[in-house]
């Protein structure tokens, strides 16, 4: 299927509307996480399951994309489309992040810190580790990660995100991308 640049979907517009959806999915998913427990926003179970939501929800835009734009999609473009695509939605989360851990809840980055500090001591534990490593590890915790809920710490973590997302988006354009059939004309004599 051809269809001109004209009828192609703007890969920034596409990727804009993908990228709030998928911010406003995370947003939700950390609100009512915080609002069950804090505790719930510190487990690995927690980070896993935002980050299959963000990976399915960058490939499901990825492949409508695709199929916006005549069904095949070359892999280095489908690797700018999930970048820009999960960029956007990190943008927009640290935007409300920088509104409500500075604003609405202030007191947020010290509940995480303790929340964060108590898993983390659990989890020194189980590895049997001496409680001078367990408690020099805990105070660091709680002196350090309230700097990530700053308007600073916060635009840091953009940035660290961007890395994150370039290294992911290699894998998730493998899903998204769909070449061209090559048509070969074998001639007989």
């Amino acid at each position: 299927m051809e269809l001109n640049s004209v009828n192609q979907p703007r890969l920034l517009k596409h990727a804009v509307v993908y990228g709030a959806i998928m911010s406003v999915c995370t947003v939700f998913l950390t609100l009512v996480a915080y609002k069950l427990s804090i505790a719930t926003l510190v487990t690995i179970k927690f980070a896993l399951v935002g980050f299959l939501i963000s990976a399915t929800i960058t490939v499901i835009a990825g492949i409508d994309f695709r199929k916006k734009s005549g069904g095949y999609l070359e892999y280095s473009r489908a690797y700018v489309y999930c970048f820009t695509v999960m960029a956007i939605a990190g943008f927009f989360s640290t935007v409300f992040n920088e509104v409500y851990y500075n604003l609405v809840n202030p007191a947020f980055g010290e509940e995480f810190s303790e929340a964060f500090a108590d898993n983390m001591e659990g989890i020194l534990r189980l590895f049997n580790a001496p409680d001078d490593a367990i408690d020099e590890s805990i105070e660091e915790i709680r002196t350090e990660t309230p700097k990530q809920f700053t308007p600073g710490g916060l635009a840091f973590g953009y940035v660290k995100g961007l890395i994150a997302y370039a290294i992911v988006s290699l894998i998730l354009a493998i899903f998204v991308k769909k070449s061209k059939p090559v048509d070969i004309e074998i001639k007989t004599t």
